[in-house]
């Protein structure tokens, strides 16, 4: 079963992230078009800068989050990549919902391919730890700006640099 898993996008407040991500196409379109609905704000300089990121209401960086996700799982499904289900993260209040919502999902299937739009993987590898299963499915996760051909270039330097698991 391949899902398509939204990270809380807790690592966006990296600025070295936030920096490379602006080099992605579809992520930089997606910030343009949002652009029209935010006219006093440079969304592209607020992403460029650390001192005008934090600066933004918590909310909205998270929101900013949520934007680029969107735009990296567009460039995902154009490369003809497929999904089953989508989770997202953002939507589960507590660890306890979570966790149930995960278990449950985990049992659907012998096999999982967890493409992840974090960037990073937040807490997904923690808590799939953390289930006891009788028969435990086979769990993969994939990051996918690490496994798009087309920025793998520089995307792992990034990740070590922000400690970010992948």
């Amino acid at each position: 079963m391949n899902v398509a898993y939204f990270t809380l996008g807790e690592s966006i407040v990296d600025i070295e992230i936030r920096a490379q991500l602006l080099r992605v196409p579809e992520v930089l379109s997606d910030l343009r078009l949002a652009q029209n609905r935010i006219p006093n704000m440079d969304l592209v300089s607020v992403m460029g800068s650390q001192d005008l990121f934090m600066q933004t209401p918590r909310e909205f960086q998270l929101k900013l989050a949520q934007l680029l996700q969107e735009a990296l799982f567009k460039r995902w499904k154009m490369s003809g990549a497929t999904y089953d289900a989508i989770v997202e993260r953002r939507k589960y209040g507590n660890s306890d919902q979570w966790r149930k919502s995960l278990k449950e999902i985990l049992q659907q299937s012998a096999e999982f391919h967890f493409f992840v739009f974090g960037p990073g993987f937040d807490d997904l590898e923690y808590e799939v730890s953390k289930i006891r299963f009788r028969e435990p499915p086979q769990i993969f996760l994939h990051e996918v700006i690490s496994e798009d051909p087309m920025l793998d270039w520089f995307w792992p330097t990034i990740m070590q640099v922000a400690k970010l698991s992948a």
